[in-house]
C-alpha cells in the first residue's frame, strides 16, 4: 500500500506499528478486565507521573491503548499524522517516567516502583529516537 504521495513507508516501521496495535488490544482487554495477575495490589497505572488506582487507573489504561492503537492505525495507513501522534506519544512517556522517577524518590513505599522506571527510561527513549528517525524522510515529505 502507498500513501497519497506515491511512497511506500519502510516495513520494519509498519511492523513496528503492527506490533503496537497487538499491544494496544491488549492492554485495553487489561483494562477492561482490571486483571492483575499474580498481584494482591490494586489496580494501578500512572499519567503525567502520577499513580493512579482503581477505576481512574483502568480509565488511564484505556485511553493509553487507545492512542496507542490510534498511531498503529495511522502508521499502517500510511499518515504523517500517525507519526506525528506516535512522537508526541513517545516523548510524553519518557516525561512521565521522568516525573515518576521526581514524583516519588524518597518515597520508600514506591521504591521497587521507581526502579522499575529507572530501569524503562532508558528503554523508551530509543523507541522515541526510532520513531523520529525513520519518520523524518516522511515528515518532510509532506
Amino acid at each position: 500500500m502507498r500513501n497519497e504521495s506515491g511512497i511506500r513507508w519502510p516495513l520494519d516501521l509498519r511492523l513496528f506499528a503492527g506490533v503496537f496495535l497487538l499491544w494496544s488490544a491488549l492492554l485495553f482487554l487489561r483494562a477492561l478486565s482490571g486483571a492483575h495477575p499474580g498481584s494482591s495490589e490494586p489496580f494501578q497505572d500512572v499519567v503525567l507521573g502520577v499513580k493512579l488506582y482503581g477505576h481512574p487507573a483502568r480509565i488511564g489504561m484505556a485511553l493509553q491503548a487507545l492512542i496507542f492503537g490510534s498511531f498503529s492505525i495511522g502508521i499502517l495507513l500510511q499518515k504523517r499524522w500517525g507519526l506525528f501522534l506516535a512522537l508526541i506519544y513517545w516523548a510524553y512517556v519518557g516525561a512521565s517516567q521522568l516525573l515518576f522517577m521526581i514524583f516519588y524518590f524518597n518515597d520508600e513505599s514506591q521504591r521497587g516502583h521507581v526502579h522499575n522506571a529507572a530501569v524503562l527510561l532508558p528503554m523508551m527513549l530509543p523507541i522515541l529516537f526510532y520513531v523520529w528517525y525513520r519518520g523524518r524522510p516522511l515528515l518532510r515529505r509532506g
